[in-house]
């Protein structure tokens, strides 16, 4: 289950993609996703969970590139 701040995050981050198409993980780390916590994605989630979104932009990043 995920908290409302959660949810914002990821619809944060599924809207860049939907404009961008891809999303270098450091961004996680800088405004707008700072609103959510200042330490950004690891304010919002726990670290096995922040682990598995950087892995998702990864493994996008690499579909995208071939």
């Amino acid at each position: 289950t995920l908290s409302a701040n959660q949810i914002r995050f990821i619809d944060q981050i599924i809207d860049y993609l939907t404009r961008n198409g891809v999303m270098d993980p450091g961004l996680l780390y800088e405004p707008p996703f700072t609103d959510f916590s200042p330490k950004g994605l690891d304010g919002v989630f726990i670290d096995a969970d922040a682990d598995g979104i950087v892995s998702i932009l990864d493994a996008i990043r690499e579909r995208a590139a071939a």
